[in-house]
């Protein structure tokens, strides 16, 4: 999924016309590189969740491109719709062949899983009004800090020293952007 800021920065001078300076690049390539050393890969042996998760990163980006071209064009809510109605569709299609019917305490999850996915969706949806694409997707690197904290809170799991190490590279990152799109709103 962490490829996808790389793919948003390659697609939007193509597909949203948006400029990408060689600082943005940088930036983004450096939160790319504290992913690195969070997940440490390992390459001896080839693994299809590894390809599921780079196919997931690239949609992951063109789901981003085309929510920042709507949030020109349409009011943000009703982008939340659109997303929440083809995403019920999909799901619908799938159902059949792998539904288990859920007890009381599962469905109250599933409302509170809806009601986050929905105010969230709402939130990025308002950021791609707010800043250009480029500036919006390295963002999505902060889950993986969410992530290691959750891991700690809920499991006990205390992260490595490299852990520590890319969760600083890509802070770092993050506040980049978020300072270079603050200072200068022409190209870099």
């Amino acid at each position: 999924m962490f490829i996808s800021p790389v793919v948003v920065t390659a697609l939007s001078p193509f597909l949203l016309h948006e400029n990408v300076g060689i600082r943005r690049w940088l930036a983004v390539i450096v939160g790319f590189i504290g992913i690195i050393f969070i997940v440490q890969p390992g390459f001896q042996e080839f693994r299809l969740g590894t390809l599921a998760s780079l196919g997931a990163g690239v949609i992951w980006a063109f789901f981003q491109i085309m929510t920042r071209s709507l949030a020109q064009q349409e009011i943000p809510l009703v982008t939340v719709l659109y997303t929440a109605l083809i995403g019920a569709a999909t799901m619908n299609i799938l159902l059949p062949f792998y539904w288990v019917t859920p007890v009381l305490s599962d469905g109250v999850m599933l409302l509170l899983m809806a009601g986050f996915a929905s105010v969230g969706q709402a939130l990025l949806i308002y950021a791609f009004v707010a800043a250009p694409a480029v500036v919006v997707a390295p963002f999505v690197y902060v889950t993986i800090i969410v992530a290691t904290a959750t891991g700690y809170i809920a499991f006990g799991d205390l992260p490595g020293l490299m852990t520590w190490v890319g969760i600083t590279v890509i802070i770092a990152s993050g506040i980049y952007i978020a300072l270079r799109e603050a200072k200068v709103k022409e190209p870099d």
